[in-house]
């Protein structure tokens, strides 16, 4: 994803080095690195908008999450977006099947982005092809999946050509799906409740969603009660 933007991160191979030749503990360097990158690359996107140049939308999701990112001049980024693939499916819709995981994607990135691409032609990139061939102008007539098509109407309202990109030159939306701090596996939802002052269901899943931690409302429900009967077991008797 790096060398995606790289022409847009001023000293890059200087910046890129400790990620690349650090073998060994500890990693100081590269996280310092890592860090720095991110930050660069964060910055890159708050240049004021050029009206001119097309943008185009890249998109892709992973089992757990929506990744798209906003570009103009073809790699110039914009915006990123990375939520939680569960904000926005009910229990029964996490049987989605790859097809409609990735036109979701699509969809949520243009009502996210829709006051920059109102009005205005642009590019959908996705490494579906079978997505690619379902919103092309051309197959229009060919849709007869129900979901498909109120997907359909809702995109018609832009003016848009979509693109097929192969997965492995599909970098950017890739890498945004896929990534994740390590630590929040395992006990780390308990640490987080317990930093929060043990909060209640309803408190700790906006703190969740607020932060497109990958926690569902289920996780959310089991902390908070393990953390209820480990405080009342806790607590001496009167």
């Amino acid at each position: 994803m790096f060398s995606y933007y790289a022409k847009w991160t001023p000293h890059y191979s200087e910046k890129i080095k400790p990620l690349v030749v650090l073998k060994k503990f500890p990693l100081n360097e590269a996280l310092h690195a890592l860090t720095t990158l991110k930050t660069v690359l964060s910055s890159a996107t708050l240049g004021v908008i050029d009206e001119d140049p097309p943008f185009t939308l890249e998109t892709d999701t992973s089992d757990n999450a929506i990744s798209t990112t906003l570009n103009q001049q073809g790699d110039r980024p914009v915006a990123f977006f990375s939520p939680m693939l569960n904000l926005f499916l009910a229990n029964v819709e996490l049987h989605y099947s790859s097809v409609e995981t990735e036109t979701l994607a699509i969809i949520e990135a243009v009502r996210k982005w829709a006051h920059f691409l109102t009005g205005r032609h642009f590019t959908i990139v996705t490494d579906q092809r079978s997505v690619s061939f379902t919103y092309s102008g051309e197959n229009h007539g060919k849709i007869k999946n129900d979901k498909v098509l109120l997907w359909r109407m809702q995109l018609n309202e832009f003016d848009f050509e979509i693109v097929y990109r192969s997965g492995k030159l599909n970098s950017a939306p890739d890498a945004l799906s896929r990534v994740y701090c390590a630590s929040m596996h395992g006990t780390a939802l308990h640490e987080i409740h317990a930093s929060l002052c043990h909060p209640g269901i309803t408190r700790l899943h906006h703190f969740v969603r607020a932060k497109n931690l990958p926690y569902s409302i289920e996780n959310v429900r089991q902390t908070v009660t393990f953390g209820a009967q480990t405080k009342l077991l806790q607590t001496p008797a009167a």
